[in-house]
């Protein structure tokens, strides 16, 4: 039996564990800058307790609740997540494939929310600067199922050139969110629309139309909903493109025309100019017609596109649709007007692939001139 002054001595301990348990834990760091430039500043011994809107909340060692807002917080070292700490080390040193491959390994890993936010929000922006479409859409899921509206700012584009494999590793991505239990209508929504576009690009009609009557279902019965309605517009576009796909033209032109009421959001508007504008200049084609009237309509078609939105951010199809009024110039035998759109499109828009198209016709009227 311990003598009295040893029970006193180990009673105090065990009180004074008990009641500070927090010092233990107050094991966090980050590093937070605050516009005015340099390494930024650390502050350690912290406990982080996570996001409270844009703010990221902590805890000092001395008791005290304070946040940063997310967008000063330059780098974090988190107890007991060491795939978020690599992924944020890397960050920091402008590695952004390492970056997104540890910031993926967190969101799988942990078992804390905020993590799964912080990483879900760094490995988008990793991998929009790598071009790795396979992370962008980790992010992208997980934020959905986190935060929507912050995925909807960050909802990836499909690229043009990506591979099959990338694209059904992407639909089970998805997938597996929409397991996720209790998502809202607004959630699932979201993850359905983009699991569309995955099946389109993949080229497979039937995946794309078991999607389409899933969206159907689940926004019937919410019309007057501003978020069910702009999804229900976003649904019409996609089986309108899906009928793009499969050739069937008439049915595309069917949906964009019953359905034009609903395309209230410019990139909406845009996007059902573009399908009218494809489907009649396939039409044309089908058909074998090569007047120069017929070419002249199907050449404006393509240029109402550009020419409603060209200054719309966001817009798609805007420099393609220019090419393909360019190209139509040429079969008109308008070479001139053709070659100066072309390099107009090339100056435009250098970075994007109809840019480059552009570039590269403009060179072969050229050619062919001298």
């Amino acid at each position: 039996m311990p003598s009295p002054w040893k029970h006193r001595l180990i009673v105090s301990a065990v009180a004074a564990a008990l009641l500070s348990p927090a010092a233990a834990a107050v094991a966090d760091s980050l590093v937070v800058n605050s516009g005015g430039g340099g390494g930024g500043l650390t502050i350690s011994n912290v406990r982080i307790l996570g996001f409270d809107g844009d703010n990221l909340l902590f805890q000092t060692a001395g008791g005290n609740k304070t946040g940063r807002p997310f967008a000063q917080v330059v780098k974090l070292n988190v107890d007991g997540e060491p795939a978020l700490n690599d992924a944020e080390a890397a960050f920091d040193a402008g590695d952004m494939d390492k970056a997104a491959d540890a910031y993926a390994k967190a969101i799988r890993g942990t078992g804390k929310d905020w993590v799964k936010d912080r990483a879900a929000q760094r490995l988008i922006d990793a991998a929009n600067k790598t071009g790795r479409f396979d992370a962008q859409v980790t992010g992208y899921a997980t934020l959905v199922t986190r935060n929507p509206a912050l995925a909807a700012a960050n909802k990836p584009a499909v690229p043009p050139a990506v591979m099959p494999p990338q694209l059904d590793a992407a639909v089970k991505e998805v997938d597996d969110a929409l397991a996720t239990p209790r998502l809202s209508r607004d959630q699932q929504s979201a993850l359905l629309s983009f699991q569309l576009e995955l099946h389109r690009a993949r080229k497979d009609p039937k995946a794309a139309g078991e999607v389409a009557e899933r969206l159907l279902k689940l926004n019937a019965d919410n019309p007057d909903d501003p978020l069910a309605a702009k999804a229900l517009a976003d649904l019409k576009l996609n089986m309108a493109v899906v009928a793009l796909d499969e050739k069937s033209y008439d049915k595309a032109l069917t949906e964009i025309e019953k359905n034009k009421q609903f395309f209230s959001d410019p990139a909406q508007q845009a996007q059902a100019l573009w399908v009218i504008a494809e489907a009649k200049a396939a039409q044309a084609e089908a058909a074998g017609k090569t007047d120069k009237p017929t070419l002249q309509d199907l050449a404006l078609n393509y240029m109402r596109v550009a020419a409603n939105f060209r200054d719309t951010p966001g817009a798609p199809h805007v420099a393609e649709s220019l090419v393909k009024a360019a190209a139509l110039l040429e079969k008109m035998k308008e070479t001139t007007d053709a070659a100066a759109l072309y390099d107009q499109v090339a100056r435009a828009y250098p970075t994007q692939p109809a840019g480059a198209d552009a570039k590269a016709a403009a060179e072969r009227l050229r050619s062919a001139t001298k």
